[in-house]
């Protein structure tokens, strides 16, 4: 019964080993696949929304670029025009007669008096006309032609400050922005880059603050006859003209819930999340650590390359989350409107479809582990069984072959004592005849 009992166990293990090695290096590889299969796809994933988020940003900063050369395309011709009107009006003079001026810094709104000599072109004085009812020479005329704004400016000093003396441009209130200077300094303290490039005698041509937002422009130095500059000849076009951009930039969505968003260098909101911040300034803001990442962000923007894209992460907390989720940022700097483009998702959001695949890979593996287990619970039955009989089977046939072993010993046996016996009786003859 013993031998039995130990013949059926190792039966019975050699039957299950037999069912389930082979099961259990499939689990093994079918681990070792999805845990590549996840990894894979979480680099492709990574690799796909990176190239998603840079080609947008790379698409807004192109866009910008064109538009950029095609505005700066547009203010160079009215410039030609508005040169040529100038020329066609008379020579640029100044009268013995002197006029007083109130000017006021179009940066820091400073107001100071000063005397000037009139400004002739031709036979006429441009005058100080800040209505718009009133026609002014020049000016009105280069708007009738071509659009855009058009200025004639008057150097104030020997530091090269310049006023408006005759313009189109307009303050908020709706009038004509004469009297307004542009300063040789900045309020940073920088050199005035329109008036650096009048002061070296050559034309001005990009970006510049007027009066109280930002146009595309060019600027052109006017000359006495001894080479002099005392004047300049301005057109330039808004750059919030540029609507066309800024609702492309505000249709675009990432992914579920990310954005685009502009910035310019002093962290003023240009364009932001369906431009309900427009003109915020959050140069302070934090993220849910306590960094000042709008400033990390434009000091990566400003360091950059043209169009070099860099990458800001950084945990934020929506008002009403539970938590703070990581969210990324990649950044690139448009220098010529000084505007850094930041295209931002949750980092969660890149990883979906690697979530989804890695929860499907979890599933299948915990289904052939449920497999795997059926499996052996059902050979453990069936090689039970198998082992049961055959060990029966096996330990008759032992001891059937021990029965007959014992029989033939016993025959072995008789067989033996009668050769003795003969012997013994084979001796006793041998003893008798001799």
């Amino acid at each position: 019964m013993l031998k039995n009992m130990k013949l059926k166990t190792k039966l019975l293990t050699f039957g299950i080993g037999l069912t389930m090695i082979p099961l259990l290096v499939a689990l093994i590889l079918v681990a070792v696949q999805n845990k590549q299969m996840v990894q894979a796809a979480e680099e492709e994933s990574t690799k796909m929304a990176y190239a998603d988020l840079d080609h947008m940003a790379s698409l807004v900063y192109d866009m910008l670029h064109a538009e950029q050369t095609s505005v700066q395309e547009a203010v160079n011709q009215s410039l030609n025009v508005a040169r040529d009107i100038l020329n066609q009006e008379g020579k640029v003079y100044f009268d013995e007669q002197t006029v007083t001026w109130q000017a006021a810094d179009q940066y820091s709104k400073n107001v100071h008096s000063l005397e000037l000599p009139k400004m002739m072109v031709g036979q006429n004085w441009l005058g100080q006309n800040s209505s718009r009812q009133t026609p002014s020479p020049v000016v009105d005329k280069v708007k009738k032609l071509v659009g855009g704004t058009c200025t004639i400016f008057q150097r104030m000093n020997n530091n090269g400050d310049m006023l408006r003396v005759c313009t189109n441009v307009e303050k908020t209130d709706g009038s004509r922005a004469i009297g307004t200077n542009i300063p040789r300094t900045n309020p940073d303290g920088t050199p005035n880059p329109v008036i650096d490039a009048l002061l070296k005698g050559q034309t001005y041509q990009g970006r510049a603050y007027v009066v109280n937002q930002w146009y595309i422009t060019a600027y052109e130095p006017i000359l006495d006859e001894n080479r002099n500059l005392v004047g300049a000849l301005y057109v330039g076009i808004a750059q919030e003209r540029c609507d066309n951009i800024r609702q492309a930039i505000m249709k675009t969505q990432v992914g579920q819930t990310g954005y685009i968003f502009v910035l310019d260098s002093q962290g003023n909101y240009v364009i932001s999340a369906g431009g309900k911040r427009d003109g915020e300034n959050i140069w302070d803001a934090k993220d849910a650590n306590g960094n000042l990442f709008i400033q990390e962000i434009c000091k990566k923007a400003l360091a950059s390359k043209q169009d070099e894209i860099t990458e800001q992460r950084y945990p934020w907390q929506n008002q009403g989350d539970l938590t703070a989720r990581e969210k990324i940022a990649r950044v690139v700097y448009f220098e010529p409107w000084d505007w850094v483009i930041g295209v931002s998702s949750y980092l969660d959001e890149f990883y979906e479809s690697t979530n989804r695949l890695g929860s499907i890979g979890r599933a299948s593996f915990m289904q052939f582990l449920l497999i795997i287990g059926t499996a052996a619970i059902l050979s453990a039955g069936v090689w039970f069984v198998i082992a049961r009989k055959l060990a029966g089977t096996l330990t008759a046939v032992v001891e059937q072959a021990f029965y007959g072993a014992e029989q033939v010993a016993d025959a072995s046996g008789q067989v033996s004592s009668a050769s003795q016996s003969l012997a013994e009786g084979s001796t006793e003859q041998a003893a008798g005849l001799e």
